[in-house]
């Protein structure tokens, strides 16, 4: 197998504002947050207006390596891995869709969309109980963003979004049951705890953060604002060198 050239790039964990950008033409968008935030939504019209705008597109999904991605969800149903061996797995995953699909996009050219990073890793991982400094190091090949979105959004309106998706009226309904009610606290819990994650994420890895709970409208206007500027600084960076 051959292994892609990330050396030169490496994520220094104690020392994110020196994680350099990466030296290929194309250009890099992330899109971070926890469930509920809409970052699908945000990516799909994002998606087509590159298109019509003329860039070619490339999407990178959380946990879709053909390496991984079925043992990731075996694990997930059988509720049988520690935090510790997810983050492994969840790291493989990213390796292997960066040397499969970000790295070749970037040298070609393309622009790559990611629905979600590192930034979700670190946030779900450390909210897990893993330890900051191992994780960090963990995922120290990663390449730097030329974007890197948050999408914002308070816990209590994030889990109002994810109990309408599961098929329930409200969360209010969801607590009349006993049974729910102990699962749900937990989530909420834990929802919690990687919003605070993220949060600390956002000045050391220079995230945008993008309030969620806007208008999609809204939403999507900044966020175009946000890539297009990516896309002209990533232009301009390619002719000046």
């Amino acid at each position: 197998m051959v292994v892609a050239s990330w050396p030169l790039h490496h994520l220094r964990p104690n020392e994110p504002a020196a994680w350099q950008p990466h030296p290929w033409p194309g250009t890099l968008i992330c899109v971070d947050g926890v469930d509920g935030s809409g970052r699908a939504t945000q990516l799909d019209l994002l998606h087509v207006w590159l298109q019509v705008e003329g860039y070619g597109v490339i999407r990178s999904q959380w946990n879709s390596s053909k390496l991984v991605s079925k043992t990731i969800a075996d694990a997930r149903r059988q509720n049988t891995l520690t935090p510790l061996t997810y983050s492994i797995l969840h790291a493989t995953d990213l390796a292997e869709r960066i040397e499969s699909e970000i790295v070749p996009g970037l040298k070609s050219g393309y622009v790559v969309l990611a629905d979600r990073y590192i930034f979700t890793a670190l946030a779900r991982d450390i909210a897990r109980g893993v330890e900051r400094a191992w994780i960090h190091n963990l995922y120290d090949f990663a390449v730097r963003p030329d974007l890197a979105v948050y999408l914002r959004i308070d816990p209590e309106v994030s889990m109002g979004r994810i109990m309408g998706i599961g098929g329930e009226a409200s969360v209010e309904e969801a607590n009349e049951s006993a049974a729910v009610r102990g699962a749900l606290e937990s989530f909420r819990q834990f929802q919690e705890r990687v919003v605070g994650e993220y949060e600390r994420l956002v000045e050391p890895f220079d995230l945008m953060p993008l309030d969620a709970q806007l208008p999609i409208r809204v939403q999507q206007r900044r966020l175009r604002e946000a890539v297009g500027g990516a896309l002209l600084a990533r232009e301009r960076g390619i002719c000046g060198g």
